[in-house]
């Protein structure tokens, strides 16, 4: 009897609709820090301020692309949606920045 491989968890501890990406940072290592400003109705009780990490990214230059389109915005930009689409793969969707498919074999943490 063939074992069933484990499912990774992807569902976030917090919900980032409507949050506003305060700032990020990319690197020094392969990753993508954002700081974002949780919605109070959608995160009763949560943190004001979550930072979100994605490390271990295998396609750093389109988040290095992405991440010059958010600092040209020159102020915050607000959270459509964040997502596991497959296995290794995860949308942010930000409202006036657009869509960045992150290929990361590692959950994100968020602190």
């Amino acid at each position: 009897m063939r074992s069933q491989e484990q499912t990774p968890v992807s569902e976030l501890k917090y919900r980032y609709h409507d949050g506003s990406v305060e700032d990020h940072r990319v690197g020094p290592q392969r990753e993508l820090v954002l700081e974002i400003r949780l919605d109070r109705f959608l995160n009763p009780g949560g943190p004001e301020i979550v930072h979100l990490r994605f490390g271990a990214i295998d396609n750093m230059k389109d988040v290095r692309d992405f991440s010059e389109r958010l600092d040209s915005l020159g102020v915050p930009d607000r959270v459509a949606r964040i997502a596991l689409l497959e296995k290794g793969k995860w949308t942010l969707e930000l409202d006036h920045t657009g869509e960045l498919k992150i290929a990361t074999k590692k959950l994100p943490t968020e602190q």
